[in-house]
């Protein structure tokens, strides 16, 4: 029997039965080992997109390689699964309520590589949304359309390496309603091309506008 066929239809069964819970591989995340150093250089690039003097909230903080990246005077505020030193926010995304943030005054919230692993994302957005007024996020997103059979044969082969949802860039976009996109940089990585968005919260029309 082909092994490598075996493990990839268990992995996808195994992430399929967490959309369906819906509950983290937590024995996945909490292995460092688990964090690839392929990802280094998304977290570079994202880095590079924070203003001095942030307040940077990291979710999936993993290994912390943010940190030491981060343009002068920013203060930074990991959040993850299971601890990561000192202020580490212990947080699960796919398993509310969300923590109140607002009293830490966080400008920028940080998603590398970890919305694809996420099974309300738009429940998700929407606690984001009261909390920070800027999110930067990556995400590869879904090339086929919406309800077609391209697209189940995608979100299979997304399931094969755990990720818990596929969306294309339009439905990425009206998920974050709430916010606008300022900017995006494309990202290469072993699974393909992805890329980064800087969400920054849309201004409320007055009555005046």
């Amino acid at each position: 029997m082909n092994l490598p066929i075996v493990n990839d239809v268990r992995s996808a069964v195994r992430t399929f039965r967490n959309r369906l819970l819906p509950r983290t591989d937590f024995r996945r995340w909490q292995d460092l080992g688990n964090y690839n150093h392929d990802w280094d250089e998304r977290t570079t690039t994202i880095a590079g997109l924070i203003a001095p003097g942030s307040r940077v909230l990291e979710f999936g903080a993993g290994r912390r390689q943010l940190e030491a990246l981060l343009p002068p005077g920013c203060r930074y505020i990991p959040s993850d699964l299971v601890s990561r030193g000192e202020g580490t926010i212990v947080c699960d995304l796919n398993s509310p309520p969300f923590p109140d943030l607002r009293e830490l005054q966080i400008d920028t919230a940080v998603f590398g590589g970890v919305l694809e692993y996420v099974t309300d994302l738009p429940r998700l957005v929407s606690w984001l949304s009261g909390q920070v007024r800027t999110c930067i996020a990556s995400y590869e997103c879904a090339r086929s359309a919406p309800r077609t059979f391209a697209r189940l044969r995608e979100s299979f082969e997304r399931a094969r390496i755990g990720w818990l949802n596929s969306y294309d860039e339009a439905e990425l976009r009206r998920i974050f309603a709430p916010f606008e996109v300022s900017e995006k940089v494309r990202f290469s990585e072993p699974h393909g091309d992805g890329q980064i968005f800087v969400f920054r919260l849309a201004r409320r029309r007055s009555a005046a506008d």
